[in-house]
């Protein structure tokens, strides 16, 4: 296979078991295959029970199905500690000015935006254009506690609407959760209700950025169908916990199922939902489309965003190919 390459970005103390790929790759006779590169140094057969505070879930999903799709093609584990909001400045830095960056990376961690500075946003996204340039995508999770996330835990004066950053950046692809066909259901956002799932996809209207001109037509057909269909949607600053800014980016920009992916945790086969295992999904499906392209001589993907919107008519049931 021509070359690409994938990488996860891991946070928060987690840590990957290598020992728990190897029973994924068995388990569903895959490729049995290690990562090509860990970075951090937070790869270890006792990942999930060395340390009180870490935890080997995140990692183990977002590996596990990043390299069970997109079999045979070299997988770095990249560790950085996200001390700070600014840290993820710091880490695209550091990845666009390496040499050879992946051509997908996938991450399923956020920070709200209103903790970003206009500053680092800009800067960040600066380097995710240039990352852009040399073929490589940057996916996020939008999210698992819906348009409010989970500051309203705290109490009822923390109400309202956060979007999730780096998802709302608009050079990067986000990507919500879906749920329904696994269970022979219709698909639907991932909900707590009907199907008793864990999770609520992450998704709204970012503060800091417009919405790009290809993305903007989509905004005002979805909320064209909701006045005609007789649904409210506040628009206005009803209410502060009820403000959002229907002109700025949507997000998120595809969803995938995200609802009982097995994975193997501490040698044990278990089930998880979440945007963080959508995220890794969509990644390496889309690093799949990378190496038929790279076998063509044709270019990596890079952004992907401007495309999911063009050909958006070809990705509905309606338009689906026999």
């Amino acid at each position: 296979m021509v070359h690409v390459t994938q990488s996860v970005y891991e946070s928060i103390n987690d840590a990957l078991n290598p020992d728990d790929l190897t029973s994924f790759q068995n388990y569903y006779n895959l490729l049995v295959q290690p990562i090509a590169k860990d970075i951090g140094g937070h790869v270890s057969p006792n990942a999930c029970n060395t340390n009180l505070y870490a935890d080997c879930y995140e990692s183990n999903l977002d590996v596990q199905y990043m390299m069970g799709i997109a079999q045979n093609i070299s997988t770095i584990y990249d560790y950085f500690d996200l001390s700070t909001a600014a840290s993820w400045l710091d880490w695209i830095t550091g990845i666009a000015e390496s040499d050879n960056p992946a051509t997908v990376y996938s991450i399923s961690y956020a920070t709200y935006e209103i903790l970003i500075d206009n500053s680092i946003a800009t800067a960040f996204d600066l380097e995710a254009i240039k990352l852009a340039v040399m073929g490589t995508t940057i996916f996020a999770a939008s999210g698992d506690d819906g348009a409010v996330g989970y500051y309203a835990e705290f109490g009822s004066q923390y109400c309202g609407f956060y979007p999730m950053f780096p998802a709302s950046s608009p050079y990067v692809t986000a990507v919500g959760g879906t749920s329904g066909p696994e269970s022979g259901q219709s698909e639907i956002a991932c909900m707590a209700t009907p199907y008793q799932i864990a999770i609520t996809s992450g998704g709204g209207f970012s503060n800091l950025y417009p919405a790009p001109s290809f993305q903007k037509p989509f905004i005002d057909s979805y909320f064209g169908q909701l006045s005609t269909s007789g649904l409210h949607l506040y628009s206005d600053p009803v209410s502060a916990y009820t403000t959002y800014n229907r002109s700025n980016r949507g997000y998120p920009d595809i969803s995938l199922l995200a609802h009982n992916y097995e994975i193997f945790a501490n040698g044990i086969l278990t089930t998880t939902d979440g945007t963080s295992a959508s995220t890794p999904t969509m990644a390496a499906l889309t690093n799949l489309v990378n190496s038929e392209r790279k076998k063509r001589n044709s270019p990596t993907m890079g952004w992907l965003n401007p495309f999911l919107y063009q050909f958006s008519s070809q990705f509905t049931n309606d338009h689906r190919r026999q």
